[in-house]
């Protein structure tokens, strides 16, 4: 039996569901091939220098004798008629990924902030200073 669904970017994982008989003392190995894809700026997470988890896998088996199988962490067992199910859960992955430099627009808010302040006091000022006597005497006598 095979299973397998691809995955769709930003709405669900790859999945993949194998079931074999493996010969005692046997290997095996499993590859996929994937394609990198960048994340949107409002994809990450709030610490993005912390990485992103990668769910675990799960190794289920049906074993006709528990003789000699320890326990592991992680793993369920389950007694059926035929033999015990073993679940195993492997390990999550934490994958480290390029990140952006999150400060640069920091600093273009920062800069545009600045620039307007700097561009709106002189302007409110002006436009709402009262002069009293004294200064529109001045003034009259330096626009003569």
């Amino acid at each position: 039996y095979l299973h397998y669904q691809p995955a769709k970017d930003r709405t669900r994982p790859h999945h993949l569901e194998l079931v074999l008989t493996l010969p005692p003392h046997s290997k095996t190995e499993m590859s996929i091939q994937f394609d990198f894809a960048f994340l949107k700026w409002t994809e990450y997470p709030p610490d993005a220098n912390h990485g992103f988890y990668a769910g675990s896998a799960v190794i289920s088996t049906l074993l006709d004798t528990v003789r000699n199988c320890s326990k592991f962490p992680g793993s369920v067992h389950q007694r059926l008629d035929k033999g015990v199910f073993l679940r195993i859960y492997t390990q999550i992955l934490l994958v480290s990924l390029p990140t952006p430099d999150f400060s640069m627009p920091y600093n273009v808010i920062c800069l545009t902030c600045t620039v307007v302040a700097l561009a709106f006091g002189p302007i409110h000022n002006i436009t709402t200073k009262r002069y009293g006597e004294y200064s529109i005497v001045i003034l009259m006598l330096i626009f003569r």
